[in-house]
């Protein structure tokens, strides 16, 4: 095309015609803007006359209307010409159709976007481990993300040959539960295929054609079913349409819903595999726990049953002694003292045994729970008894926490009892009463200059009945830090230590 300088069109060849619609007739005469589409701006082509008046050759792509109306892209040069006296006085404009090039990389770029968007709700979708919100979540992808219209989600029986309905959409494009539905697999073929044939789409064209008999399904233009896999079964069947908008299906959304079942196959198949587990899980641990009932409560009976003689025991061998010391030979009195020391022993316990099962089986009367002053007042109880030790005690203030009051009460019982016990042998004992706080959780310590322990035994040191020192050095059942785990277990919490011997122990707490 070649027109003047104020842009009026002089002559046009063939191929103008051929692309524009206009011919040469209609054409010469006007001015270029004849073609404009309105999709550029103003600024645009006041940048590309700059760039013409400038004597320089303007390059660039431009979005133009046919004769007809029809918008096109064309790519074109246009280059000023010069007279005799170095003025512009018209321009050369070579133009070339790029339409399909420009549809073709849309294309492409939006198959790519659709790809991507598809790798992301797969990923999504294969984390959720609920079988409803995975059915649920499956079906919102493929109707808002993938932008069908409408969409169903089935169920196959391969025994009974039969498609049952999950979930699928009603004419406002709203989610419904098609679990009333249930058809043979023959009755529509879109089934069929989608089983038996591939692994791959089955699209039906002018389905409410073909199809009369599905009143529910009048007006649907485009149908298309696909099963999800999972290997070399087919876990659910997928359906969609475009009832709503009538818009046709773009190749890039079914190469998109394609890829997708692979992983909705691989979701639902999860899913359910993770629902009968949690099932057997749920049955396995019911069991478990009657089992754990049954021997706790013939644990306590029997634990009970013995107080009774321990207590016999000990009070026979205390009357023998008093009443017999004077016929008795020394040995005889040692070993009477020594059945009295193991009857007390059994006694105490018997007793801490009962209390460890007792704080597993109290209801929590779980209320706000001021630990400075519930520490500082166990500590003024357990120091009555330690007035000739030289005592050095830090308790710094302590975050308040959830909890039953009187459990919490034993545990500080039982681990500022331990403290004081191993400090026994220091001149000056040092215990430390603290609290560490990160993020929502506070971890609550107690650190004192004692004589530690091996950390090699740290697996058993909150076992019933673990002892790490001999009973004659420092007296004890085993039980208190067994009692402590159980009680913190219970509010949601844990117990760990850290020492070294000779140099002390550090225990931390968590409740909840």
């Amino acid at each position: 095309m070649i027109s003047d300088k104020d842009g009026i069109i002089q002559w046009v060849n063939p191929a103008f015609t051929e692309m524009t619609g206009y011919s040469s007739y209609e054409a010469i005469g006007q001015k270029v803007n004849l073609l404009r589409s309105g999709m550029q701006d103003q600024n645009f082509y006041q940048n590309l006359w700059n760039t013409l008046e400038q004597g320089q050759v303007w390059r660039g792509e431009i979005i133009n209307r046919r004769k007809d109306g029809s918008l096109y892209v064309e790519e074109q040069v246009i280059t000023p010409v010069r007279d005799e006296h170095g003025k512009i006085f018209r321009y050369i404009s070579i133009k070339q159709d790029i339409t399909p090039r420009k549809l073709a990389e849309e294309r492409e770029n939006r198959r790519r976007e659709m790809m991507e968007k598809v790798i992301e709700l797969g990923k999504a979708v294969t984390k959720i481990t609920d079988l409803h919100l995975c059915i649920l979540e499956i079906h919102r992808s493929i109707q808002k993300s993938l932008g069908f219209d409408r969409v169903g989600l089935f169920n196959y029986d391969p025994h009974q040959q039969k498609v049952y309905g999950l979930l699928g959409t009603n004419a406002r494009g709203e989610p419904e539960d098609t679990r009333w539905f249930s058809e043979p697999v023959q009755a529509y073929e879109g089934w069929s295929k989608a089983i038996y044939e591939s692994h791959g789409l089955h699209l039906v064209e002018n389905y409410s054609e073909k199809y009369k008999q599905h009143e529910d399904m009048r007006g649907v233009e485009q149908h298309a079913t696909l099963a999800a896999w999972a290997g070399e079964k087919p876990v659910i069947l997928i359906a969609v349409d475009n009832l709503i908008t009538k818009r046709p299906f773009r190749e890039e959304q079914l190469e998109a819903l394609e890829l997708f079942a692979g992983y909705a196959g691989l979701a639902i198949e999860n899913a359910r595999w993770n629902a009968q587990l949690e099932q057997r899980v749920a049955e396995r641990t019911a069991e478990l726990e009657a089992a754990n009932h049954e021997l706790e409560a013939l644990a306590y009976t029997i634990a009970h049953d013995l107080r009774i003689p321990a207590r016999a025991m000990h009070g026979f061998a205390s009357i023998l002694k008093e009443t017999e010391a004077n016929t008795l030979s020394g040995e005889s009195l040692r070993r009477l003292d020594r059945i009295r020391e193991a009857a007390s022993l059994l006694g105490k316990q018997v007793d801490d045994l009962l209390e460890y099962m007792r704080v597993g089986r109290l209801p929590l009367n779980q209320k706000q729970v001021n630990m400075t002053d519930l520490a500082k007042t166990v500590l003024t109880e357990l120091r009555e008894n330690q007035t000739e030790r030289q005592i050095q005690i830090t308790l710094h203030e302590l975050p308040a926490c959830q909890g039953d009051v009187l459990l919490l009460r034993q545990v500080w019982k039982n681990l500022l009892d331990n403290a004081l016990k191993f400090t026994a042998l220091r001149p000056i004992a040092k215990i430390e009463i603290g609290a560490q706080k990160e993020k929502d959780q506070t971890t609550y310590y107690i650190r004192d200059n004692g004589v530690g322990f091996n950390m090699k035994f740290t697996g058993s040191l909150f076992g019933a009945f673990q002892r790490l020192h001999h009973p004659e050095e420092y007296q004890g059942t085993g039980m208190g830090l067994a009692i402590v785990q159980r009680i913190l277990q219970r509010h949601g919490g844990r117990i760990w230590a850290e020492a070294q011997e000779g140099e002390g122990a550090v225990f931390y707490f968590t409740v909840g």
